[in-house]
């Protein structure tokens, strides 16, 4: 019996901080409305979670005729979340307050391919020691690492299942691993389920309750979302997009396949394929930033290589939808975000080839959220916080 009652009234104070969460500042009778519970308990929780820093005054409202009442929100530096990406080349780490405003960020070079596990586990270690120190906050007011990686990953075991791109990476239990090392408890999942998570606390609305969000970079992902919820799959391989195969008779993929998507949009096979048909360029440090500079000037090749990648992504989107079937899909792409008259031609692509629904119905968007693939880290630990009482910092 107590154990139960102890569980209803963490349930019911959890009520308040969502409330707060949702909508700050609040008067006391204004929390009474968004939640359900009576004014008398509303009094107590709100002074119980003021004493622990949790919560705190925020001024007064509006007079409507007596004594002003005390205005409270959540304090958002009682806790902090760190979220750790892990690129293909680089680690991204940066330190959040409960609002997911960002304290610190840093960034360290690596090859993940040719790294080894041990010497990629030390770099990750040390940057996260390095934004601790840097950012001067007490490691007791720490929820949580979030880390997120470019590929499969068993994320109630915390294990790196498989890496297309980085084959040493092969069942690496690195929130054991980590924890170990660091002392904090540490979440790790895919990437793109990261950013689904963000997604799903920024995004969703009454009108958007399916969304599929591609990710474009040196790799390419995808995380869904259906019925508002993270939709992992039974093996955790969900929204491996870009190791579908376009042609069967393509060249090798990484992964072990032929013809992936992944040969046709990345930005590291369109700038292999650029330097392939402009031998003349020096390759060393060419990037995507540089082939798009190419087609800005006109280049003949660069131009037909962006547009042959656009039409691709039409064909994997449409495919996408007819799967699916979400209210919104969001492409994180720096060359198509660069490129205002690629992404139309895209977009009409999609619905020349698809004739189940009316283009009305799916709004394709280009993501618009700086660091996002970092942020979407530190939503693995802002989704514990606020996603459920028995998980919350604030409440345990």
């Amino acid at each position: 019996m107590a154990s139960t009652t102890g569980a209803l009234k963490k349930s019911n104070i959890f009520k308040v901080i969502s409330a707060l969460r949702n909508c700050s500042p609040l008067t006391k009778p204004e929390i009474v409305l968004r939640t359900g519970l009576t004014s008398a308990t509303v009094h107590a929780f709100i002074n119980e979670l003021c004493e622990k820093g949790t919560v705190i005054e925020a001024g007064l409202g509006e007079s409507s005729g007596g004594r002003k009442a005390s205005l409270y929100e959540l304090n958002t530096s009682c806790f902090y979340m760190i979220g750790v990406h892990v690129s293909l080349t680089e680690i991204s780490a940066s330190i959040y307050d409960l609002s997911l405003l960002s304290m610190n960020t840093l960034q360290e070079s690596m090859n993940l391919a040719d790294t080894s596990v041990e010497e990629g586990l030390d770099l990750i270690t040390n940057v996260i020691r390095k934004l601790i120190a840097d950012g001067n906050i007490p490691e007791d007011k720490i929820a949580g690492i979030g880390i997120t990686v470019p590929g499969p990953v068993d994320f109630d075991k915390g294990i790196v299942n498989y890496l297309p791109n980085a084959h040493n990476w092969k069942n690496i239990p690195l929130k054991t691993i980590m924890e170990s090392r660091l002392g904090i408890h540490t979440l790790v999942d895919k990437n793109n389920n990261g950013i689904m998570i963000y997604d799903k606390w920024t995004r969703l609305s009454d009108t958007v309750n399916n969304l599929v969000h591609i990710s474009i970079t040196d790799g390419v992902g995808s995380g869904i979302i259906i019925n508002g919820s993270l939709f992992r799959g039974s093996h955790y391989i969900t929204g491996e997009i870009g190791h579908m195969s376009l042609d069967p008779d393509g060249d090798h993929c990484n992964c072990g396949n032929r013809g992936c998507l992944e040969l046709y949009v990345s930005n590291r096979a369109l700038v292999k394929k650029f330097l392939t048909a402009n031998p003349s360029i020096p390759g060393g440090d060419f990037t995507i930033k540089n082939m798009i500079r190419e087609r800005q000037n006109a280049n003949p090749a660069a131009s037909l290589i962006f547009t042959e990648a656009a039409d691709y992504l039409a064909f994997s989107i449409d495919n996408i939808i007819k799967m699916v079937d979400p209210d919104e899909i969001v492409i994180d792409c720096e060359w198509l975000s660069e490129m205002p008259d690629l992404f139309s031609q895209c977009v009409n692509r999609v619905f020349t080839l698809n004739h189940m629904i009316d283009r009305s119905d799916v709004n394709i968007t280009l993501a618009k959220i700086d660091n996002i693939l970092i942020k979407g880290s530190a939503s693995l630990i802002y989704n514990e916080i606020f996603g459920d009482y028995q998980t919350s910092v604030l409440i345990n």
